[in-house]
């Protein structure tokens, strides 16, 4: 089997003892640590944010309770209606998403025949892409939660306002 080629070429220095390359090995290991470190980072928001997200569901499903059990008018299923929807928007956000991880029996087959810096310099690389979608799906995960709890907001003070016009009597 051929060697493969990868479709990079690493930046490399000329040794002081000869005109040989050498790749910046030491560079790249502080760069790889680097993206471990933010990658760990980001799983931590992540999890953070699935907290949130079931506090969101639960705070959903409370106020939907509340409604339901002292229904007093057809008002109040608006409120009721807008917690369901809440508790979906958090149940959306925690929902599983596939990660951009390589399979690791093809980096066996593809990097077996390689210098181990190119070895290291395509992981790093993979590590980058990964983050990169890690940090965009964070953002969609956060947009997913401000929704969210801004429908929460939006059940409390129909809750509010529908509770004051009833005790009114304009409803």
């Amino acid at each position: 089997m051929p060697p493969v080629r990868l479709h990079f070429q690493p930046p490399v220095t000329l040794s002081a003892e000869s005109d040989d390359p050498v790749p910046p090995t030491e560079q790249l290991e502080l760069v790889h640590k680097e993206v471990d470190r933010q990658r760990a980072a980001i799983a931590a928001r992540r999890n953070a944010m699935h907290t949130r997200a079931a506090v969101l569901v639960t705070a959903a499903g409370i106020l939907a309770t509340i409604q339901t059990t002292s229904l007093q008018n057809g008002w109040q299923f608006i409120s009721v209606a807008l917690s369901v929807v809440a508790a979906a928007v958090g149940l959306w956000t925690m929902w599983p998403a596939g990660g951009d991880e390589s399979d690791p029996k093809d980096l066996l087959d593809k990097y077996l025949t390689v210098e181990p810096f190119q070895v290291q310099h395509r992981i790093v690389m993979d590590g980058v892409q990964a983050l990169s979608g890690e940090m965009t799906l964070l953002d969609k995960i956060a947009l997913r939660l401000k929704i969210g709890y801004s429908i929460l907001l939006g059940v409390w003070l129909s809750m509010v306002v529908i509770s004051g016009l009833h005790a009114c009597g304009c409803i």
